[in-house]
């Protein structure tokens, strides 16, 4: 019997990274949203497993995605692990600095799975 790969959501508004950051995670089931909007869209149609965000976002900041999602599927408030490349407010969720080296986040994901 196959098991399911565990989802995970990248939102990163960096096309660019987000696609690299694909590329690494090729063990799991990766979506890709580059703003709050379609983060939230994809996070109402799939159970994610790990929601991979990044701080610093066009249209919000993470912290404002992760606690608008925190409010409508209470099941995430731990399957976050945001990135970030500058200073981060006091958050509950492990932080990736960037740049960071992406097998360095693969480890880090997989610590959080």
């Amino acid at each position: 019997m196959k098991t399911a790969r565990p989802r995970i959501l990248v939102v990163d508004d960096d096309m660019l990274l987000s696609e690299a950051i694909t590329g690494v995670l090729d063990a799991y089931d990766v979506t890709t949203a580059h703003d709050a909007h379609s983060a939230i869209e994809a996070l109402r149609v799939v159970p994610f497993d790990l929601v991979v965000c990044d701080l610093q976002l066009e249209d919000t900041s993470g912290v404002a995605l992760y606690e608008d999602a925190c409010r409508r599927f209470p099941r995430l408030r731990e399957r976050f692990l945001f990135m970030s490349g500058g200073p981060a407010p006091g958050l509950d969720c492990p932080l990736v600095e960037k740049p960071f080296d992406l097998h360095e986040l693969r480890a880090r994901v997989a610590e959080r799975l």
